[in-house]
């Protein structure tokens, strides 16, 4: 199908000189932009939690963000996914430890009140960048009578904690402890675990160690009431292990930031208990956001210096850096305008990165084929005109498979839901600018570098042998 007459001659390589100014000004401004609007990073990158919830149809947006702040979250944090008929959100905290200082006192506290303070040494917690505490023991302590201890107290997640949510987990407190009562030790049945201090809402556990029904009847799936200790603790959830570095120390970890905004929606006057459903969770911490951000740019670079060996290997050095340079400038186009767009930069616009440029690099590949092609056909003729015919002879093919990926790709925009929406965004800029920079960069790119890197006479052998 021939879209453009055989025989056109468009002055291709004649636009070049301006469409690189064009091309170098719009990356500059979106550099600029970038730096005085800073990049809309997801999850992904700058770490954080994302929670799916389906809501009862009596709630709305609204009634969410509500709990949130209850919460002390920001409004912000909350988006509609789908329609308003499907009753989905997705609630964003960029504090992947929402909480997490206020659980670490009281964990540190519950912890010195129940085996004393010679019983440990110095504790490590990083509040930026933990939902875990070690802590050093001076005494001998297993992870197991540690947990049942904390659970005891409403510390951590089990059915003997009070106060706990939609999902179980404790609020950060020691309600109803005192002080002086002594804690019956793990382990120890009958009379000492009837003396243990109780948390309010709990039950009594039977003499000999042995549970009662009420209490079988509250353990919940996924956790066994320990006969010798007659306390619920979860089996499932560890959440108390020893350390692999140090053997001596403990390692404590917090519930998670879900369990706790799952507590806050079932505690708040505007949500409610049983008003709501978690359909998904995403969570990254802030180290592994940035690591994730620095490998995804080292994979974009290595990928081009990659195809930077194939083209050179493939075709002719003089053909490889325009295909490398046009590849660069296709993501840098396609990721500007999402950043102008405010969009969220998130590991699936680092995969639309890399279709790009494998999009970029085949279609500049064909036009490549062809210049050799006629390097060979016509010998005598300059390199910019062969260039520009090359051009013209591969542009109605570079237009129709433009078209037929953009068309695919803008059924992905319309009706692919904001999950994809983003991906498709950047594909679709991306195409246009590889469509562009096949035709204004990559192949005006060799005659600029034809001085230091002149086309080689394989280049012409090559194409003869594939005749």
């Amino acid at each position: 199908m021939q879209w453009i007459k055989p025989g056109t001659n468009y002055d291709f390589m004649g636009a070049a000189p301006k469409a690189l100014i064009g091309s170098l000004s719009l990356i500059v401004f979106f550099i600029v932009f970038s730096l005085v609007v800073p990049p809309k990073w997801g999850i992904d990158f700058a770490g954080g939690t994302e929670i799916q919830l389906k809501v009862d149809p009596s709630k709305d947006i609204g009634d969410v963000r509500d709990a949130l702040t209850e919460a002390g979250l920001s409004n912000d944090s909350v988006q509609r996914l789908g329609d308003a008929a499907d009753h989905t959100f997705q609630v964003r905290v960029k504090d992947v430890n929402f909480g997490a200082e206020q659980a670490f006192a009281s964990i540190r506290a519950g912890l010195l009140e129940e085996f004393g303070a010679d019983a440990f040494g110095e504790f490590h917690f990083d509040p930026a960048d933990a939902t875990e505490v070690e802590v050093a023991t001076n005494k001998p302590l297993e992870p197991d009578q540690v947990q049942a201890a904390l659970v005891r107290r409403g510390l951590l997640p089990g059915a003997g904690a009070s106060g706990a949510g939609a999902g179980g987990a404790a609020e950060p407190s020691v309600p109803g402890v005192s002080p002086e009562a002594p804690a019956a030790a793990p382990g120890a049945g009958g009379e000492g675990a009837e003396g243990a201090p109780g948390v309010e809402g709990g039950s009594a556990p039977a003499p000999g160690g042995e549970a009662t029904p009420d209490e079988a009847a509250a353990a919940p799936d996924g956790q066994s009431i320990n006969a010798a200790t007659p306390t619920v603790v979860a089996v499932a959830d560890q959440w108390v292990s020893r350390s692999t570095v140090d053997p001596s120390a403990l390692v404590i970890r917090f519930p998670g930031v879900t369990q706790r905004i799952t507590d806050a929606l079932a505690e708040s006057k505007s949500m409610g208990a049983g008003t709501f459903e978690v359909l998904k969770v995403d969570t990254v911490g802030p180290k592994a956001g940035k690591e994730l951000r620095e490998k995804a740019i080292l994979s974009i670079v290595i990928t081009s210096l990659l195809l930077l060996v194939y083209i050179a290997f493939r075709f002719d050095m003089s053909f490889a850096p325009g295909a490398v340079i046009a590849t660069f400038h296709d993501v840098l186009i396609a990721v500007g305008v999402m950043l102008v767009l405010q969009r969220e930069i998130n590991l699936d616009i680092v995969g639309a990165a890399l279709t790009i440029l494998g999009y970029s690099v085949n279609d500049t590949i064909v036009t490549f084929d062809r210049i050799r092609e006629n390097l060979r056909r016509y010998r005598r003729k300059d390199l910019r005109w062969i260039v520009n015919r090359s051009v013209n002879e591969t542009l109605s093919r570079t237009i129709l498979t433009s078209l037929t990926v953009m068309l695919v790709v803008m059924v992905l925009v319309i009706l692919g839901g904001p999950i994809l929406r983003n991906m498709a965004l950047c594909l679709l800029f991306g195409i246009l600018a590889g469509t562009y920079s096949s035709i204004f960069i990559a192949s005006p790119t060799i005659i600029y570098l034809s001085r230091w890197f002149p086309v080689e006479p394989r280049a012409v052998a090559a194409a003869a042998a594939n005749e």
